[in-house]
């Protein structure tokens, strides 16, 4: 027998298996492209990552096959300019330009500005251009402007509740239609937007939620239901790989909740729940009828063997 090369023994071992099965599940999921958001461990093993252009490492890069780099909304000190050079650096898929919180206007001059220096800059990659709340309005006031635009990103909404992001997404793509790509940003991760996203998959194209990696580096895990719950979490300088886990865990699941292989084993789940009720009924009233019957028998026998003693 020919003894496999170590190459063959890569392609046919248990981690092969394992990743194989795990591409499988995102090549599966066609309704929207979850990104891993905030990303700092390099230890997940996933490809989609967003990362503020003040964080992001050539360790976040290389561990991304598809990387997304944001302006980080919150610091006044991050311009366009970095926010550009960062993406350029990183060779980023794609790249979100600054943005103001709740303000239409100023984050309008800002997008303008950004496409102005990324075609200057030549940069490669894509420009996702945040719109602000209310969302529709941000549009059609500089219509203009965004109807050349192929990819809109949903902003100011991660305060928001899963009914809220949702009616915000509705809005929004019944107003720019199908053919444009809408990220929704820092999206966090629940059932109810989950089932939405399956239920309307032209709803959004891509999200980002830091979820996946904040919340096992808090001490918490998630349920199939999106419910965090505390764990007692090990300490020490090797807890990272642990934490990797956990969200590789979370974030693959969230991924297959957007499979048919998930949704045909739901709906077979439900539908025994449906028949579980009525096969008990059935089940009991067999189960009388069968103990009647005895009884029956029963009486009718000891009185035969009363009239015979009797005779």
């Amino acid at each position: 027998m020919k003894t496999p090369t170590f190459e063959e023994i890569l392609e046919t071992g248990i981690v092969a298996k394992k990743e194989s099965k795990l591409n499988q599940i995102l090549a599966r999921n066609n309704n929207c492209k979850i990104y891993i958001g905030g990303s700092e461990n390099d230890l997940i093993d996933y490809p989609y990552r967003l990362s503020p252009c003040d964080r992001v490492t050539e360790r976040i890069r290389n561990a991304a096959t598809d990387l997304m780099i944001d302006s980080t909304i919150n610091d006044p000190d991050i311009t366009n300019e970095s926010v550009l050079e960062k993406a350029i650096e990183h060779s980023a898929q794609w790249v979100i330009p600054k943005d103001y919180w709740g303000e239409i206007d100023a984050t309008h001059e800002s997008l303008v500005e950004f496409k102005q220096m990324a075609d200057e800059a030549g940069f490669a990659g894509n420009v996702i251009y945040p719109l602000q709340p209310p969302h529709d309005e941000h549009y059609l006031r500089y219509e203009e402007f965004y109807s050349k635009a192929s990819f809109l990103a949903l902003g100011g909404v991660k305060q928001e509740s899963a009914e809220e992001q949702i009616e915000a997404a509705k809005t929004l793509r019944e107003t720019v239609g199908n053919d444009v790509w809408i990220h929704g940003l820092g999206m966090g991760c629940s059932r109810l937007l989950i089932d939405e996203i399956w239920e309307n998959p032209n709803l959004l194209d891509s999200i980002d939620t830091s979820t996946f990696e904040r919340v096992p580096s808090r001490g918490k895990v998630a349920d199939g239901d999106w419910i965090q719950h505390d764990i007692v979490s090990p300490k020490g300088e090797l807890v990272g790989a642990l934490n990797a886990i956990r969200s590789e865990r979370m974030v693959y699941e969230a991924n297959y909740q957007l499979t048919k292989f998930y949704r045909e084993a739901l709906e077979a789940d439900n539908e025994e729940a449906k028949t579980e009720p009525a096969l008990r009924e059935e089940s009991q009233t067999a189960l009388n009828s069968d103990w009647a019957q005895a009884v029956t028998a029963n009486t009718d026998t000891e009185g035969g063997k009363a009239e015979a003693n009797e005779a």
